[in-house]
């Protein structure tokens, strides 16, 4: 039997009031991770969900880091792993801050007795698989000898309401089937409703952006470590390790995905275990104003990692900035022009047909969050009179 495992999450968090409330409140009682520590980028800006952060609701499992220039010099980033490599970037890179707050949340980890630490960006939830919770997750993962745990991630697509703004997490609940996991029908067939239902996004991503494209953001996953095991972080995606395990299946252990990349890609240090349900959901861009006010710039998609549409989406954010008119449009409306990020984002990225969302579920293109009974848990415990999460 396999014990239960003290998990944590951690987070870069920037522009998130409107949902960190729902961030917390599921990592902490819905996955129910030990504890989440978040690293504030611009804290200076940020006075209400600092506030909200360090609220006693929280039962001291939240820890704050305000994670400016001053903060990384007074807890000696320096002396972290990647620093040297990351040094050139740390000021202008979002990932390159990222990946040294993830260094420095591995030691106060280990001075917490966590013994697993999950990376997630702050528009994204770790949803373990039906009837289980993060400790028993863990637990379940450390009694296998797994050191790592990349897990398949899966791209939202908002409605028109949920475009408008607010809670995405609260109101988005359809996803892009990781490509890994779309039905053979839909990757093999030459007609069929799965086949119809893949086609559909392919022939939106070629009418703006002039090649097919599934998930318009990464596909790679996100990973959790065994703090006694990261040596660094490797990336935004996952970590190396300090010793042996990083190469090596121990009784089918070491470092395990359920990622399924298409064409199949066998690894020599990663080992497949497709049935682990658990899965991370990225609500990429999921408001209007959320896309349009995206920094590509500034996420180092620019610099020959990115993608066209990256420096595309730029140019574009930097025309209508100059102008004044910054993401106006909205999924539910008719062209904006050509130029527009608003019909940019109603274009690719949402879905404001109810009935033909729903034919893309049935076809297993598109899947919907079983989170239902959770939500509606965590709107009790939002709602109660007491106010109190702990």
């Amino acid at each position: 039997m396999s014990s239960v495992a003290k998990p944590a999450v951690v987070s870069t968090q920037r522009d998130t009031i409107a949902t960190l409330d729902s961030f917390l409140r599921w990592h902490l009682h819905g996955a129910g991770f030990s504890h989440v520590y978040l690293y504030f980028d611009a804290p200076e800006t940020e006075p209400d969900a600092l506030a909200l952060a360090r609220d006693e609701r929280w039962g001291g499992r939240v820890t704050v880091f305000a994670a400016d220039a001053a903060f990384r010099q007074r807890e000696g980033y320096s002396a972290l792993p990647s620093f040297d490599e990351l040094a050139p970037s740390v000021e202008t890179h979002v990932q390159s801050r990222q990946r040294l707050n993830c260094e420095h949340c591995l030691r106060a980890c280990a001075s917490a007795g966590v013994d697993w630490l999950l990376h997630v960006d702050s528009d994204e939830l770790f949803v373990p698989a039906a009837g289980e919770r993060a400790p028993a997750h863990f637990g379940r993962l450390s009694a296998r000898g797994c050191w790592q745990f990349t897990y398949r991630n899966l791209e939202a697509v908002p409605t028109a309401a949920a475009a408008e703004g607010g809670d995405c997490f609260a109101l988005v609940d359809h996803f892009k089937q990781h490509e890994g996991s779309l039905p053979a029908a839909a990757l093999d067939g030459t007609s069929g409703a799965a086949k119809a239902a893949l086609q559909h996004w392919l022939d939106r991503s070629v009418a703006r952006l002039g090649r097919p494209a599934w998930y318009l953001f990464y596909s790679n996953g996100k990973s959790a470590v065994r703090v006694s095991s990261a040596g660094q972080c490797s990336g935004v995606h996952g970590w190396a390790s300090g010793g042996a395990e990083e190469s090596t299946h121990r009784a089918g252990g070491g470092w395990l995905t359920n990622l399924l990349r298409r064409p199949p890609q066998p690894s020599s240090s990663r080992l497949l275990v497709e049935e682990e349900g658990a899965v991370v959901l990225h609500y990429a861009c999921c408001t209007r104003v959320g896309f349009a006010s995206k920094d590509w710039r500034a996420l180092g998609y620019l610099d020959g990692v990115g993608t066209s549409w990256a420096r595309r989406w730029q140019r574009m954010r930097d025309k209508e900035e100059r102008t004044g008119r910054l993401g106006e449009g909205s999924l539910g409306e008719g062209s904006l022009g050509e130029g527009s990020l608003g019909e940019e984002h109603r274009a690719l990225v949402g879905l404001a047909d109810s009935e033909l969302l729903e034919r893309h579920v049935e076809a297993g293109v598109l899947v919907k969050d079983s989170r239902a009974h959770a939500r509606r848990e965590l709107r009790r415990l939002r709602w109660s009179e007491a106010g109190s999460c702990s």
